[in-house]
């Protein structure tokens, strides 16, 4: 077994943080002040902002990119489960092991959690990855033979979780994200606080404007907690929706139109990658795009901005 330096790794944390955190003070910056820079172009601005971005976020997870580190860190964890959580996270893969390895590395919380992970049958790095993973004891594994698209797999998720009936929240990722610190803990804490929310978000830091604290009627799926009653009261997600595309956008307006409260949870941060298994994992999604695109339309009347 890979023993992991504790001390060492908090301290990496940290480090990793604050120079996220630098780097983003540095790219509001140039964003917030592009309209009185006569000498920054707002295209290059957006640019410079993003390539910087992505390329320290590569840098700070480099130490986390070695699946034996992974899985020694995920066991770590392990030991100190519950059986039957109140929480289950899950995460869809297809191929992309070197950002699924930063987004279960970047994972962390102080509350008992079971792993659901769901493999739309990757061929790459990800199936010895797997292997080891089922090996640990809060990990359930579900192997599809063939890529049932993003709708049948949340829904293979949210079944699995719901077979708990200690289960009451359900924490959807996607697998080329990376967290913030606490992001889980901190989304938890204001559900218990305003009950009345059934479903919320974290924020994708890529973004950088400014936002309130709390963004009503908005939700980003590719990091979002789930209540066990949004699910009892909404249901699962349209498997008319093929492969990937607008499956998210219609759950939400199926959530508004529930008149469940839901929203954004600013301070709560992640920061996405972004269709990494489009464009990495071997999925050719554009033939769907405009069929699901005229079904959402067919649906509900109106296409999603």
């Amino acid at each position: 077994m890979v023993k992991i330096d504790r001390e060492k790794l908090v301290k990496e944390r940290r480090t990793s943080y604050l120079m996220y955190v630098a780097l983003r003070f540095i790219s509001r910056m140039f964003v917030g002040k592009q309209k009185r820079n006569k000498y920054l172009n707002p295209i290059l601005s957006r640019v410079l902002n993003e390539s910087l971005t992505r390329i320290l976020i590569e840098g700070l997870t480099s130490s986390f990119l070695t699946e034996r580190r992974c899985v020694a860190l995920l066991r770590e964890r392990a030991e100190r489960q519950s059986d039957h959580p109140q929480i289950y996270v899950g995460i869809l893969i297809r191929n992309c092991v070197r950002y699924t390895l930063r987004t279960l590395s970047s994972f962390h919380t102080q509350h008992p959690h079971n792993w659901i992970i769901v493999d739309n049958a990757s061929t790459d790095g990800t199936v010895q990855l797997l292997s080891d993973l089922e090996k640990i004891r809060n990990q359930i594994i579900i192997r599809n033979p063939e890529n049932k698209g993003v709708a049948p797999g949340f829904n293979q998720i949210l079944r699995r979780a719901l077979e708990d009936a200690e289960c009451k929240y359900i924490f959807l990722v996607n697998n080329d994200i990376i967290l913030e610190p606490d992001t889980l803990d901190t989304l938890l804490e204001f559900l218990k606080a305003n009950t009345e929310y059934l479903i919320v978000s974290a924020r994708n830091t890529r973004d950088f404007k400014k936002e309130p604290k709390i963004l009503d009627n908005t939700v980003d799926f590719p990091c979002c907690l789930l209540t066990r009653a949004c699910v009892e009261k909404v249901g699962f997600f349209d498997e008319n929706f093929v492969m990937a595309y607008f499956e998210d956008n219609d759950y939400h307006e199926r959530v508004k139109r529930a008149g469940i409260k839901n929203g954004m949870v600013c301070y709560a941060g992640y920061y996405h990658v972004g269709s990494r298994t489009i464009h990495e994992g071997g999925v050719q999604v554009s033939e769907f795009f405009d069929r699901n695109k005229e079904y959402f339309r067919k649906k509900w009347g109106f296409t999603p901005s």
